[in-house]
Protein backbone atom coordinates (compact mmCIF):
# COMPACT_ATOMS: atom_id res chain seq x y z
CA UNK A 1 0.00 0.00 0.00
CA UNK A 2 1.43 3.34 -0.74
CA UNK A 3 -0.22 6.78 0.36
CA UNK A 4 0.79 10.11 -1.97
CA UNK A 5 -1.02 12.85 -0.15
CA UNK A 6 -2.60 11.81 3.60
CA UNK A 7 -2.88 8.71 5.65
CA UNK A 8 -6.02 9.73 7.70
CA UNK A 9 -6.29 8.01 11.27
CA UNK A 10 -9.73 8.69 12.31
CA UNK A 11 -10.27 5.36 14.38
CA UNK A 12 -9.32 1.99 14.45
CA UNK A 13 -6.43 0.30 13.57
CA UNK A 14 -5.07 -0.60 10.68
CA UNK A 15 -2.72 -4.23 10.84
CA UNK A 16 -0.31 -4.42 8.50
CA UNK A 17 0.53 -8.18 8.99
CA UNK A 18 3.40 -8.91 6.72
CA UNK A 19 2.28 -5.89 4.10
CA UNK A 20 4.18 -2.62 3.75
CA UNK A 21 3.01 0.53 4.39
CA UNK A 22 4.78 3.13 2.35
CA UNK A 23 4.08 6.96 2.54
CA UNK A 24 5.73 8.90 0.01
CA UNK A 25 8.04 11.80 1.02
CA UNK A 26 5.27 14.51 0.83
CA UNK A 27 2.80 12.62 2.60
CA UNK A 28 1.38 12.94 6.55
CA UNK A 29 -0.94 11.34 8.89
CA UNK A 30 -3.21 13.49 9.93
CA UNK A 31 -6.81 12.79 11.71
CA UNK A 32 -8.02 11.85 15.97
CA UNK A 33 -5.46 11.63 18.42
CA UNK A 34 -3.48 8.48 18.08
CA UNK A 35 -3.91 5.98 20.79
CA UNK A 36 -4.16 2.18 21.74
CA UNK A 37 -7.38 2.47 19.47
CA UNK A 38 -6.21 4.51 16.92
CA UNK A 39 -2.84 3.44 15.10
CA UNK A 40 -1.13 1.28 12.87
CA UNK A 41 -0.16 -2.50 14.19
CA UNK A 42 2.89 -2.78 12.95
CA UNK A 43 3.88 -5.88 15.07
CA UNK A 44 4.43 -8.80 12.53
CA UNK A 45 6.71 -8.73 9.63
CA UNK A 46 5.30 -5.98 8.17
CA UNK A 47 6.95 -2.52 8.08
CA UNK A 48 5.59 1.60 8.24
CA UNK A 49 8.15 2.65 5.33
CA UNK A 50 8.52 6.47 4.97
CA UNK A 51 9.89 7.97 1.79
CA UNK A 52 12.45 10.85 2.21
CA UNK A 53 13.20 13.50 -0.92
CA UNK A 54 16.38 13.68 -2.19
CA UNK A 55 19.07 16.15 -0.75
CA UNK A 56 20.65 16.43 2.22
CA UNK A 57 20.48 18.67 5.63
CA UNK A 58 17.80 18.42 8.09
CA UNK A 59 14.42 16.80 7.44
CA UNK A 60 11.32 17.32 9.92
CA UNK A 61 10.42 14.93 12.35
CA UNK A 62 8.52 12.46 11.50
CA UNK A 63 6.37 10.16 14.20
CA UNK A 64 5.65 6.55 13.21
CA UNK A 65 2.20 6.18 14.75
CA UNK A 66 2.76 2.00 15.47
CA UNK A 67 2.01 -0.27 18.40
CA UNK A 68 1.16 -3.60 18.85
CA UNK A 69 -2.45 -5.04 18.65
CA UNK A 70 -3.08 -3.27 22.58
CA UNK A 71 -0.16 -0.58 22.67
CA UNK A 72 0.25 2.36 20.92
CA UNK A 73 3.83 2.65 20.93
CA UNK A 74 5.33 4.61 18.15
CA UNK A 75 8.96 5.92 17.53
CA UNK A 76 9.57 9.19 16.64
CA UNK A 77 13.16 9.97 14.23
CA UNK A 78 14.60 13.47 13.47
CA UNK A 79 17.01 13.42 10.31
CA UNK A 80 19.34 16.45 11.06
CA UNK A 81 22.11 15.87 8.69
CA UNK A 82 23.33 13.08 5.40
CA UNK A 83 22.30 12.61 2.12
CA UNK A 84 19.65 10.58 1.18
CA UNK A 85 18.77 9.38 -2.49
CA UNK A 86 15.55 7.33 -2.86
CA UNK A 87 15.93 7.33 0.40
CA UNK A 88 13.26 5.85 3.24
CA UNK A 89 13.36 4.75 7.20
CA UNK A 90 11.05 1.44 7.89
CA UNK A 91 9.71 0.76 11.77
CA UNK A 92 8.40 -2.20 13.24
CA UNK A 93 8.15 -3.37 16.87
CA UNK A 94 8.21 -6.52 18.73
CA UNK A 95 6.20 -6.84 22.02
CA UNK A 96 8.44 -9.15 23.18
CA UNK A 97 12.31 -9.00 24.58
CA UNK A 98 14.74 -8.62 22.14
CA UNK A 99 16.62 -12.40 21.56
CA UNK A 100 19.70 -10.64 21.99
CA UNK A 101 18.88 -9.54 25.56
CA UNK A 102 21.04 -9.68 28.46
CA UNK A 103 19.60 -12.15 30.64
CA UNK A 104 22.25 -11.94 33.36
CA UNK A 105 21.53 -8.33 33.99
CA UNK A 106 17.98 -8.55 33.69
CA UNK A 107 17.31 -4.63 32.75
CA UNK A 108 15.84 -4.93 29.70
CA UNK A 109 12.15 -3.48 28.31
CA UNK A 110 9.87 -6.92 27.25
CA UNK A 111 9.40 -4.72 23.52
CA UNK A 112 11.71 -3.57 20.92
CA UNK A 113 11.80 -1.36 17.66
CA UNK A 114 13.85 -1.52 14.59
CA UNK A 115 14.13 1.00 12.32
CA UNK A 116 16.23 0.46 8.72
CA UNK A 117 16.98 3.27 6.49
CA UNK A 118 17.92 2.54 2.79
CA UNK A 119 19.35 5.33 0.74
CA UNK A 120 20.78 7.51 3.44
CA UNK A 121 24.71 8.43 3.84
CA UNK A 122 26.29 9.59 7.10
CA UNK A 123 23.15 10.26 9.00
CA UNK A 124 22.90 12.03 11.62
CA UNK A 125 19.80 11.90 13.80
CA UNK A 126 17.45 11.84 16.98
CA UNK A 127 15.22 8.90 18.29
CA UNK A 128 12.02 9.10 20.64
CA UNK A 129 10.83 5.36 21.61
CA UNK A 130 7.80 5.77 23.51
CA UNK A 131 7.37 2.11 25.86
CA UNK A 132 4.54 0.83 27.57
CA UNK A 133 4.61 1.50 31.81
CA UNK A 134 4.90 -0.48 33.58
CA UNK A 135 4.57 -3.58 31.31
CA UNK A 136 7.56 -3.31 28.98
CA UNK A 137 9.81 -3.02 32.38
CA UNK A 138 11.54 -6.23 32.98
CA UNK A 139 11.50 -7.09 36.46
CA UNK A 140 13.52 -6.34 39.03
CA UNK A 141 14.93 -3.53 36.30
CA UNK A 142 13.08 -0.31 37.71
CA UNK A 143 12.19 2.37 35.46
CA UNK A 144 14.99 4.88 36.79
CA UNK A 145 17.32 2.44 35.25
CA UNK A 146 16.39 2.59 31.62
CA UNK A 147 18.66 3.77 28.91
CA UNK A 148 18.50 3.39 25.58
CA UNK A 149 20.62 0.33 23.64
CA UNK A 150 21.52 -0.81 20.35
CA UNK A 151 21.68 -4.19 18.80
CA UNK A 152 24.02 -3.82 15.63
CA UNK A 153 23.56 -7.53 14.70
CA UNK A 154 26.67 -8.55 16.69
CA UNK A 155 27.16 -6.73 20.16
CA UNK A 156 25.34 -3.90 22.21
CA UNK A 157 26.10 -0.17 22.29
CA UNK A 158 24.52 2.28 24.74
CA UNK A 159 24.35 5.54 23.13
CA UNK A 160 23.62 8.63 25.51
CA UNK A 161 19.82 8.45 25.99
CA UNK A 162 17.52 10.71 28.15
CA UNK A 163 14.62 9.04 29.88
CA UNK A 164 11.18 10.72 30.51
CA UNK A 165 9.56 8.32 32.79
CA UNK A 166 6.28 11.06 32.78
CA UNK A 167 5.93 10.45 29.25
CA UNK A 168 7.42 7.18 29.39
CA UNK A 169 10.13 7.86 26.13
CA UNK A 170 13.91 7.39 25.97
CA UNK A 171 15.73 9.90 23.64
CA UNK A 172 18.81 9.39 21.28
CA UNK A 173 20.46 12.47 20.18
CA UNK A 174 23.33 12.56 17.51
CA UNK A 175 23.18 8.96 16.41
CA UNK A 176 25.06 8.22 13.01
CA UNK A 177 23.62 4.12 12.63
CA UNK A 178 20.66 2.43 12.27
CA UNK A 179 19.81 -1.01 14.42
CA UNK A 180 17.53 -2.87 16.68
Amino acid sequence: ITIDDRLRMETGKLTLGANTLTLNSGAVVSGAALSNTNMVVASGTGKFRKMYSDGTGAVAAFTFPIGDASNYSPVAVTINSGTRASAYLEANLKAESHPEKNDAGLLFLNRYWTVTPSGFTTPNYDIVITYIDPTDISVPASESSLILGKWDGSIWTKPTSILDPVANTLTGTGLTSFSD
